[in-house]
């Protein structure tokens, strides 16, 4: 976090601790030309990315780059203000962050859940959501927990991101829930470019969003 902060020319690193409390630590190091924060000049998050291209590193994602995606969601996706849609991968992630950005624009109702919080994810699938986002190893643990294959009613897509849907996992979560996984990857430099709905052969993240 230290040098990510390094990275961004930043002043302070304010970490919030599990037990709620806020904690500041200033920096000595001052801005310089060749600071991240200093390159950029429009409102955006800055974000890290997960390293599996070598090293973790921070990305810049403009408000506008957040609005692209939403409405490439939107378009292939047809949201609407009625569907419920259950964010159920970490929130910080830019999977979840774009899916997020789709409900605000579509007026989606918006659930969401820790996740660890597997049981709390399973009644929400069988009872209420009509949309799930998740990675494919909550997706794994979640078809674990369900022995039948009978599609709750309102449940009409579950998607997976940041991983590869094998056949071994798309055989077990159809067995549990009566529906494939459909797809996403890759979202955090660009936001999603590609996805695709179930039923979907394995390993295939997707094809060009609208």
């Amino acid at each position: 976090a230290e040098r990510f902060s390094s990275e961004l020319g930043a002043k302070a690193l304010l970490k919030l601790g599990s037990d709620g409390a806020l904690n500041i630590t200033c920096f000595a190091h001052q801005y310089s030309e060749g600071n991240l924060g200093e390159q950029v000049q429009e409102l955006g998050i800055f974000l890290l990315t997960s390293g599996s291209t070598g090293r973790a590193s921070v990305v810049f994602r403009s408000m506008l780059s957040w609005e692209q995606e939403a409405k490439r969601y939107l378009e292939l996706l047809k949201l609407k203000s009625r569907q419920r849609i259950l964010l159920a991968s970490p929130i910080y992630h830019a999977y979840s962050l774009g899916w997020l950005w789709a409900a605000i624009f579509s007026q989606a109702n918006l659930e969401i859940s820790k996740p660890t919080q597997l049981s709390q994810i399973v009644k929400a699938l069988q009872e209420r959501v009509t949309h799930c986002v998740l990675t494919p190893f909550v997706a794994s643990l979640l078809a674990r927990r369900v022995n039948h294959g009978v599609k709750p009613p309102l449940l009409e897509m579950v998607m997976a991101g940041a991983g590869p849907v094998d056949s071994v996992l798309e055989l077990q979560f159809q067995a549990a829930f009566g529906l494939g996984l459909s797809r996403n990857y890759g979202s955090t430099e660009s936001g999603a470019l590609f996805a695709g709905i179930a039923p979907l052969p394995p390993l295939i993240i997707g094809f060009l969003m609208p």
